[in-house]
């Protein structure tokens, strides 16, 4: 005997949550508060949700700046830009 089930293929879910979306890591290190763990403890649905693919296009470096397209492939891009020194990565030396 050989049975087909045929089912829904594609699915939209629109849910709202009490508590903000987190990454796997953030998961791990909050599961251990008692707040988080007073929250969960009546949950019986969970959700692993997989994040649009980011890319960084467009690189340009130089003068001590780097600058970017940050795109998801959902939005539109994000430029970025970088000057290194405000962050601590490059320290400009004066010439004499």
């Amino acid at each position: 005997m050989n049975d087909t089930i045929t089912g829904i293929k594609n699915i939209q879910i629109v849910a709202t949550t009490q508590y903000p979306i987190v990454s796997a890591y953030e998961y791990e290190v909050l599961k251990g508060e008692e707040e988080i763990r007073q929250r969960i403890s009546g949950c019986t649905i969970y959700f692993i949700l997989q994040r649009p693919m980011m890319y960084f296009n467009n690189l340009t470096t130089g003068l001590g700046r780097m600058q970017c397209d940050i795109v998801d492939t959902v939005h539109e891009p994000f430029i970025a830009k970088l000057i290194l020194s405000n962050v601590g990565l490059l320290r400009l030396k004066r010439m004499c």
